[in-house]
């Protein structure tokens, strides 16, 4: 048997010791201390939009400032979300998401300390990157830790955390001034990095490295060392972690590779090899097929949170513009369930296909009925109301949007985890997460840019439905054989090496 194939069924026996001992208080302490990365996130996008008033009246900053200040986070995350993709798949996945509680708590509080427009942006920045380079090691150590079963599961409480960090923020609003119009900014600052702080303690105690990459790097003590933790934490005494046969298998490999390359993983071109993986020849297809997804599902979400509190009001809706965009929030979770539902019991193909088709459902009554006048497209119900229908028919689009672009988060975040090897697994979810973040930063210019051409709104959404129907292109076309494959089966291609060619 080649060192290839030792090594291969090294890495699967690992899996399958996780699989054996199934889902517990392992899981369950790591979806905690790692996942919480996306409540920081919340909270701290949260906070910064609801202070760019106060920004404005202490600082006399105009509007364009304002919405550049609420923005900038994004380009930090991205340019986070792009570093850590090499840094983790060579580092490891715990460094990072301690580096990235640190970085938010120290540049959250410096955020408190800024004088003027500038410091805010660059402090601003600079807790985007660091809330970047933690989500896609959280991504890909969610996949290395937890059963196959689960595994679309954890990916959901995880999102689900996201909002726990937007409570967190509302309740910080809420007792400094729940009309929100004076409020003690730096205060607030200060007070949202505390989250981050509180899940950084924790994870000193209770975060653990990903047993699949210590395996990768060599170190298969230190890999049953967290395979030990994980059975005593799961109360699995009976499952048997000994890897002392597979121990001498994957040591020769690193000796190997280390023989032949003795300063290999220090070498410059080795840090980049991750994406040679990434876009190679085997999985460049995969690749773009995610990043596509991520960037539609980004553009659509945030695109909506910034257009339809500025559609909804020019409407004149019976309903509160208010009232429909906390409907709107309160499916977010549903969607999340349905997300880990079809991720587990669909193929891949088939629940990409359904979350963007419904996504793009949910964009047709507003690219159809908003026209710029008060009552829409459909005749309206007199004194420049819209009709019942009309008005139907925009609640249920925003509510089959939220919750299909809800359900597409969980369905992205774990098909992109599994479509990569160990080795850049990471980097695979860097990517395509930072091409989600591009969604998130053009969204708002290509609205505004649409209106200063003189479009209304309804041309923001026929851009989105077109965006969605791009996208189902794409997963029809697109070649599905590499990525029907599990991870594990990957490594053995990834490793003979195509990828690097």
């Amino acid at each position: 048997m080649s060192m290839l194939d030792d090594r291969h069924r090294t890495m699967s026996e690992i899996g399958s010791t996780i699989e054996r001992l199934g889902f517990g208080w392992a899981q369950v302490s790591q979806l905690i201390v790692g996942g919480g990365i996306w409540a920081s996130d919340a909270a701290e996008l949260l906070m910064i939009g609801s202070i760019t008033r106060s920004l404005s009246d202490e600082w006399h900053i105009s509007g364009n400032a304002r919405g550049t200040a609420a923005s900038i986070i994004f380009v930090g995350i991205c340019i986070g979300n792009i570093l850590s993709g090499p840094i983790g798949d060579h580092l490891g996945r715990k460094c990072l998401i301690f580096a990235s509680y640190i970085g938010v708590v120290a540049f959250g509080c410096l955020s408190a300390t800024a004088v003027d427009l500038t410091g805010i942006l660059v402090c601003r920045i600079l807790v985007g990157i660091s809330i970047g380079i933690g989500q896609p090691s959280w991504n890909a150590l969610a996949k290395e830790m937890t059963p196959q079963s689960w595994h679309a599961s954890v990916v959901m409480f995880a999102q689900m955390l996201f909002a726990v960090g937007e409570a967190y923020a509302v309740v910080l609003l809420y007792l400094d001034d729940p009309n929100m119009k004076d409020l003690e900014w730096r205060r607030l600052l200060v007070q949202a990095a505390l989250l981050p702080l509180v899940l950084l303690v924790l994870a000193f105690f209770f975060f653990q490295e990903s047993p699949h990459f210590l395996a990768v790097r060599g170190d298969t003590e230190a890999a049953e060392k967290v395979l030990q933790w994980m059975r005593q934490a799961n109360g699995k005494p009976d499952v048997d972690i000994n890897l002392s046969n597979f121990a001498s298998v994957v040591q020769n490999t690193a000796a190997g590779m280390h023989s032949s390359h003795p300063d290999a993983l220090s070498e410059p071109h080795q840090w980049f090899a991750p994406l040679k993986i990434v876009f190679g020849r085997w999985l460049l297809s995969t690749t773009f097929l995610f990043c596509f997804s991520a960037f539609v599902l980004n553009f659509i979400f945030y695109g909506g949170l910034y257009a339809l509190p500025q559609v909804l009001p020019t409407m004149k809706m019976n309903s509160s513009p208010v009232a429909v965009l906390l409907l709107r929030i309160s499916t977010e979770v549903p969607g999340y369930v349905l997300g880990s539902f079809m991720t587990n019991r669909l193929s891949k193909r088939t629940a990409m296909l359904l979350y963007i088709f419904f996504c793009m459902l949910g964009q047709v009554p507003y690219a159809t009925l908003v026209d710029g006048s008060s009552d829409g497209v459909l005749p309206g119900a007199g004194k420049g109301r819209v009709s019942v229908l009309t008005e139907a028919l925009l609640v249920g689009g925003t509510i089959l949007s939220k919750v299909s672009n809800a359900a597409g988060w969980i369905v992205i975040y774990t098909l992109v985890s599994k479509a990569y090897p160990t080795e850049s697994r990471t980097t695979g979810s860097a990517v395509c997460l930072a091409c989600g973040r591009l969604g998130a930063i053009s969204a708002p210019l290509v609205y505004e840019a649409l209106l200063k051409q003189g479009v209304n709104a309804q041309g923001f959404f026929i851009f989105t439905t077109a965006l969605c129907m791009m996208n189902l292109l794409i997963v029809i076309t697109i070649e599905h054989s590499v990525k029907e494959k599990e991870a594990e089966e990957i490594e053995c291609i990834v490793d003979s090496g195509p990828s690097y060619t």
